[in-house]
């Protein structure tokens, strides 16, 4: 007897190129992401493709912004939890499938001696609403990303403020 076999790529974690393929056409604003990430780093025993990787981060980014935000009024986090955490306290961002929504890839950069935040958003407005109810943080700025923006987004680390 022989294992059942299929033509559908997976790691054993349930990811599934067909079902992507689907969700995508469906519209779910994620599965672009996921089959981008297949596609970009050869994740999910799929080869590694340039020319499929930038259809499907093309199409993820339609509609996504960053919105940065910095702290203000006396607030200094020094790390992302703690700015995170101020912001979970006034207002929980949201994100997952089927698409990026409010909130999410956040990230935390050091500029001068603060540590300014942001997140990418399929709602910027929202985003913007609802950071502006959390004490000692203002929204800097809010733009479309670009695929290549992304790249360097995505592939940024979260940074903390240095120790004197």
């Amino acid at each position: 007897k022989s294992p059942q076999e299929s033509l559908t790529a997976t790691d054993g974690d349930n990811w599934n190129l067909q079902e992507q393929l689907k969700m995508a056409e469906a519209g779910d604003q994620f599965a672009p992401y996921e089959l981008w990430d297949a596609y970009y780093r050869g994740k999910h025993g799929i080869q590694p493709d340039p020319v499929l990787a930038d259809k499907w981060l093309k199409q993820f980014v339609q509609g996504v912004w960053v919105v940065r935000f910095e702290p203000v009024d006396g607030f200094a986090p020094t790390g992302s939890g703690e700015f995170l955490a101020r912001i979970n306290q006034h207002f929980p961002p949201r994100s997952g499938k089927p698409g990026i929504m409010v909130s999410g890839f956040f990230r935390t950069t050091q500029q001068g001696d603060k540590l300014v935040g942001a997140f990418l958003s399929g709602d910027p407005d929202e985003l913007k609403a609802g950071l502006a109810n959390v004490p000692g943080v203002k929204v800097v700025s809010s733009e479309r990303i670009t695929p290549e923006q992304f790249i360097k987004y995505e592939q940024s680390p979260q940074e903390s403020l240095k120790s004197p």
